[in-house]
């Protein structure tokens, strides 16, 4: 695997090295609380929607707090490359940067923020060398590609389903290293 390529694998399963088709439709921050956004599957044929669902013994809120916050995000995900990292902000439209230890990944920006209900993760590009490639055809072959959480209040706790668009070829990465990474999420959230 090349090293650019491993480096996709890393950011974006973080926040993945996700491809989504050109129809696909970003969550739009003036949706209610209550709308759940239906995203069409992937058109095409290198990219597929993967989903994952994990139900935690802890407050919506400690899981929200946990999952985001610099130490927790550090810790749970680890399974797909450990010491990676975020800078930016999950303000609702800041830009963010996913990354390895090495200082490359992925460059995003928040598309949806409900605190305790509802996130969503526009993918932009690469980040090689510090550098931001939001332009060449390798991206834009695949950018946008969205990243949503949904947090749930369940009884005994919080449900957690994610919804992940990834290029073919990705998802047995992913079947294997989302487990790992959730199982962890509910680990520091429960032992809290």
């Amino acid at each position: 695997m090349s090293r650019r390529l491993a480096t996709c694998v890393l950011a974006l399963a973080l926040a993945s090295c996700t491809s989504a088709p050109e129809s696909t439709e970003a969550p739009h921050a003036a949706e209610s609380a209550s709308t759940v956004t239906a995203r069409p599957a992937a058109a095409r044929a290198d990219v597929k929607t993967l989903h994952y669902e994990i139900e935690i013994a802890a407050p919506v809120e400690r899981v929200w707090s946990t999952m985001l916050s610099d130490a927790g995000y550090r810790h749970w995900t680890s399974p797909f490359m450990t010491g990676s990292y975020f800078e930016g902000s999950w303000a609702e439209g800041a830009r963010m940067r996913f990354l390895a230890p090495g200082g490359s990944g992925m460059v995003a920006e928040i598309a949806a923020n409900r605190p305790r209900e509802f996130l969503s993760i526009r993918h932009l590009g690469y980040v090689m060398n510090g550098v931001e490639d939001t332009t060449s055809e390798g991206v834009t072959s695949w950018a946008p590609a969205y990243e949503n959480y949904r947090f749930e209040s369940v009884p005994g706790g919080t449900r957690v389903t994610i919804e992940q668009d990834v290029l073919a070829g990705f998802e047995a990465y992913m079947d294997a290293a989302w487990p790992r990474a959730l199982a962890a999420l509910a680990q520091i959230c429960e032992d809290e």
